[in-house]
Parts: C-alpha cells; structure tokens; sequence
C-alpha cells in the first residue's frame, strides 16, 4: 500500500489523475514486495472547473461522483479506488461489486450509509434529489464498513485508513499525502 500510495502522490503532485486505478493496474514484484502503478492510457491533467468525461475507471473502483454522473470530479476519485483496492487486499474480493451505475451506488450506500446533503452537493448532486436521513450515527460507517469486509483480523488503523479514502466528500477524502502520513504505515 505504501508504495502504491506513492505512486499515486507523485501523479497528484504533478496535477495528473491515474483514472483507472484497481487491482490489475498495480504491479508487485514478488521478491522485494514493492509495487508499482501501471497502464495510464486514462490518465489527464485535471483543470479546475473543465468538465471530464464522466465513463471512466472500473466500475467496482469509481468513487461515488462519477457513478452519479459528475464530471467536474477531482483528483480524489483516484483515492477513493486505493480505498476500494485496499478493502480488496485484505478479503480476496471487491467491496462495492456493481452491476450497473445504479447497482454500484447501492452498494456504497449499503455499507456507507446514504450521503446527507452536504455530501451530495459535494459530488455535485442536487441535495434535495434524496431523502435524507437524520444525522447518522458517528460509528455507522465504520460498523457498515467492518461488516463489509467480514474480516475481524483487519487492524484498527487499516479500518481507519479505508474509511479516510473512502469519503462521500470529496474534500474530505484523504489525499494521497495525507493516506501516507497515516498511522497504518508506522507514524
């Protein structure tokens, strides 16, 4: 993860988005256990406030604003995917396994809860387009999220972590920075 996380902040630092960020795109080699992030046949200099094609990244790995269609999304889709590949190591499987756009945010909200209306306007969302309910408990979506990985051995700070990249909020989400200065890597 950490060396992952590294190539996703130096593509970040430069201002350029990887895409397509899920399991098939991140190399390791075996004898030393670094890895590396391939394929950026998607990768684009993002520009604040110049609309992007919204069909991008494997459905199992698209944060939650381009499933719902917005195309003025940030770099933090590429850290919500982490988030997703991460959850992936530690169960052997995909934690938001969609069929269809629709299917793949019913799944978010199932494990995340349903975004209040703060969160939907941050992925560009109208807020009243949603019922929203009251003011969720703190916990739930770490509780939504550890039933989801059905692993009791995840540590804490790796719980954590996830639950950093994998924010309805875009700026809220963990940067790539800010996921490498984690207590999960030993800080």
């Amino acid at each position: 993860m950490h060396n992952f996380l590294l190539a996703v902040d130096y593509l970040h630092k430069r201002g350029v988005c990887h895409r397509d960020i899920k399991p098939h795109n991140v190399l390791v080699d075996p004898r030393d256990g670094r890895a590396k992030l391939c394929d950026f046949g998607c990768s684009k200099r993002l520009v604040a406030g110049e609309p992007n094609i919204q069909y991008i990244c494997a459905r199992y790995y698209r944060a939650p604003e381009i499933a719902f269609g917005w195309p003025h999304y940030t770099l933090a889709i590429d850290t919500w995917s982490v988030g997703c590949v991460m959850a992936e190591l530690y169960t052997g499987r995909p934690l938001f396994p969609g069929k269809n756009s629709v299917d793949q945010l019913a799944k978010i909200v199932k494990v995340l809860g349903t975004p209040d209306a703060e969160e939907l306007a941050a992925m560009g969302q109208d807020p009243n387009r949603f019922r929203h309910p009251a003011r969720a408990d703190p916990d739930a979506k770490r509780r939504g999220l550890t039933e989801a990985l059905c692993n009791p051995d995840i540590p804490d700070d790796a719980i954590d972590l996830m639950l950093g990249l994998l924010q309805y909020n875009p700026r809220t989400r963990l940067t790539a920075s800010q996921a490498l200065a984690h207590p999960y890597f030993g800080h």
